[in-house]
């Protein structure tokens, strides 16, 4: 699904510096977000870390997935 899905990370809260750093140790290469101060976790009514969301071209959560899997 590469054309047609994109992986994005939320720093939720986190200081960027240790984001970043999380980022660098995982040698994570896809887009990653900060939300210091919750936005967009209230948005999208986080329930719990991590969660996962599969959001449509309109922005709507079409599938959620809270917890370590």
């Amino acid at each position: 699904m590469k054309e047609r899905a994109q992986l994005v990370g939320i720093d939720f809260q986190d200081a960027r510096a240790d984001a970043l750093a999380f980022i660098r140790a995982f040698d994570w290469r896809f887009p990653n977000r900060s939300d210091p101060k919750g936005a967009l976790a209230s948005r999208y009514g986080l329930a719990g870390l991590p969660t996962t969301y599969v959001v449509d071209q309109e922005g709507r959560i079409a599938q959620s997935l809270t917890g370590a899997q």
